[in-house]
């Protein structure tokens, strides 16, 4: 069945994809903190320029992941009755 390579190329596509935005968000991060904000030792400081980072990623995708995630893990913790543990979020293809 083809269809099946193609979205293991199409899921390997977005991956990089999402590789590619973050690293150029990082790079613009870095040199928004150095120029713009005249911080270079903030720059140069990984937490502060981690929570930076994070924002602007969560700014481009928090919306979009959530519209995606959020009829998943609603059936799924409306049945939950005992402690539920999140380990991160995995894109489930349900049918």
């Amino acid at each position: 069945m083809l269809v099946y390579p193609i979205n293991r190329l199409a899921d390997a596509c977005y991956a990089a994809m999402g590789v590619l935005v973050c690293v150029v968000l990082g790079t613009y991060t870095f040199l928004d903190i150095l120029i713009a904000q005249r911080a270079p030792h903030l720059a140069f400081n990984f937490e502060y320029w981690k929570d930076q980072q994070f924002t602007r990623v969560w700014q481009a995708f928090g919306a979009m992941a959530g519209k995606k995630v959020l009829p998943l893990v609603t059936p799924l913790a409306s049945i939950a009755d005992k402690v539920v543990l999140d380990i991160g979020w995995v894109v489930l293809n349900l049918k």
